[in-house]
């Protein structure tokens, strides 16, 4: 076996703060499996410092998806404008604008022109006040006085282009990204639009953690099948090096390139159907930086 002491060109400031010495070793041709096994020797430290990260090779359930973008809205019963129900004056306000109200709260008291008897305006949502046009000792008539926006559960509007529309339909999973999150649910109805070449697929979207905000850009995965598989790793961990396909495995601070044969695929996942076995710990971030160095390591020893 050849040890081969270098750096990595490109992170020497880190690895000069890391301290450490990144060690490459190139097996010799192994007679029993005619396989060439390279392994990096790394640090834990060193790893860390150049965002080298692992997860465990084990079972997914792959998805056939199709890609939508869209925006999120609220919906028509998620946003109340609150008006007096009889002319009057307003006598006190009891909320501002940012303020989380209940059904039922009491937001200002006015005084009816015809009766001279007080009478409340109550919330009749759920929600934050968005905007106030009600003061003390202001008349109130028709206008809006208060609009009330519960954002608890927002809809996220995809639209969906002639091509899809048949492979669409109300009832499919559907996985919502926004601001790096991803949000599960399901296309509860795919409704026309008027002067539109395409179809809005509306999926409620659970915002009572997210806090996400109305109008945001949204880019939805409509899950058409789905199939469950016994092994499989991140699409980012394959990495092909000597025109072979294979995963970088971790055994402790040593990263060995393995050969894998692989099988089906979708967008986040491909299954493993050789070279791997489960809970096999491998590189999925960063792994192009252990295969360029492998690459000059070997090219290095090759001269």
């Amino acid at each position: 076996m050849i040890r081969m002491h270098r750096t990595l060109p490109y992170l020497l400031v880190l690895w000069l703060a890391a301290a450490n010495t990144v060690t490459l070793a190139e097996h010799e041709h192994d007679e029993e499996d005619g396989d060439e096994n390279r392994e990096i020797h790394l640090s834990d430290k060193l790893a860390k410092a150049i965002d080298i990260k692992t997860d465990t090779a084990q079972s997914q359930v792959l998805h056939r998806t199709i890609t939508s973008f869209g925006t999120l809205q609220l919906g028509a019963d998620q946003l109340s404008h609150v008006r007096a129900r009889f002319p009057g004056m307003l006598r006190s306000v009891s909320v501002d604008v940012g303020d989380r109200v209940s059904a039922g709260d009491v937001m200002a008291e006015v005084e009816s022109d015809s009766s001279l008897k007080n009478y409340t305006l109550e919330a009749p949502i759920s929600g934050t006040i968005i905007q106030r046009h009600a003061n003390r000792g202001e008349s109130a008539r028709e206008q809006i006085l208060f609009t009330i926006a519960s954002y608890d559960q927002l809809w996220a509007e995809l639209r969906i282009y002639p091509e899809q529309l048949d492979r669409v339909s109300a009832g499919l999973t559907a996985h919502i990204v926004a601001q790096g999150r991803e949000l599960i649910s399901s296309v509860s109805h795919v409704i026309p639009v008027i002067d539109k070449p395409y179809k809005i697929a509306r999926v409620s979207v659970n915002n009572s953690v997210a806090s996400l905000s109305p109008g945001l850009m949204v880019e939805g995965h409509i899950v058409l099948d789905e199939d469950a598989v016994a092994l499989a790793v991140h699409n980012s961990a394959l990495q092909k090096v000597d025109e072979q396909l294979g995963v970088f495995v971790k055994d402790h601070d040593h990263y060995r390139f393995t050969p894998v044969l692989t099988g089906r695929a979708d967008d986040r996942y491909t299954e493993i159907l050789q070279g791997l076995k489960a809970n096999d710990v491998y590189v999925f971030h960063n792994s192009y930086v252990l295969k360029a160095e492998l690459e000059k390591s070997t090219a290095g020893h090759s001269h």
